[in-house]
């Protein structure tokens, strides 16, 4: 009889388990900021990543503010997405996801990295690092009054990924498994003094405006990319 009731109880418990999973998410800040469904984040493996990372980031102590999908506009009139920035007492951390499998290599300077799958085949993609200094300077242009070393750039990669001899020398730059993420910012958040807690939610209220935009304005993001990769 007791074993029965164990078997029942533990059917129970793994029936209810996709729904206790589906109402943590929301309850997630990922999907008050952002509106995505589970349905589209489950069958996105590029927004799963950014909903993974953010929990990440909800782990780290301290007064913090977080932004996701933050679409600015560049000097040259086109606009550049920023997956995450997270506003911390300690600093700006910005942060590019990548849910990659396989190999990953690829240097510091170079335009383009690498990406080898199991299968052999081989892609390339835009550098990362670049990516990020590009989401910085644009960010910078519009925080005006921001210091340059409050920042840092954070490319995060899936625990799956293998990355291959890639080595960085800039201080503020970090390249990153996920499951590396919430130490590095425990490491960083202690290292620094408290710099932002006056001027966060000034910079959390410039910015907010600037996700979750229109339509037409990721859709006009999207033909610029597929423009500049043809």
């Amino acid at each position: 009889m007791q074993i029965v009731c164990i078997l029942v109880v533990t059917i129970i418990l793994l029936s209810l388990k996709p729904f206790i999973i589906r109402v943590k998410y929301w309850k997630s800040g990922y999907y008050r900021q952002t509106r995505n469904s589970y349905r589209e984040v489950l069958n996105d493996k590029g927004l799963y990543g950014e909903y993974l990372t953010g929990r990440c980031l909800n782990k780290l102590k301290g007064e913090k503010k977080i932004l996701y999908n933050i679409y600015l506009q560049k000097e040259n009139g086109e606009t550049t997405e920023i997956d995450m920035i997270l506003l911390h007492e300690s600093g700006i951390y910005v942060i590019e996801s990548k849910n990659y499998s396989g190999t990953v290599s690829g240097e510091e300077e170079a335009w383009y990295w690498k990406q080898t799958l199991q299968n052999g085949e081989v892609y390339s993609f835009y550098n990362p690092i670049r990516q990020n200094e590009s989401h910085i300077r644009s960010l910078n242009h519009i925080l005006k009054t921001t210091p340059k070393e409050m920042y840092y750039s954070i490319i995060v990669f899936d625990d799956r990924t293998v990355l291959k001899k890639i080595k960085v020398e800039q201080r503020h730059v970090f390249v990153i498994k996920r499951n590396k993420l919430t130490r590095l910012l425990r490491c960083l958040s202690l290292a620094q003094k408290k710099c932002l807690n006056e001027q966060m939610n000034d910079i959390y209220e410039t910015l907010i405006q600037f996700c979750n935009p229109s339509e037409e304005v990721k859709q006009r993001h999207r033909d610029s990319i597929r423009k500049l990769y043809k």
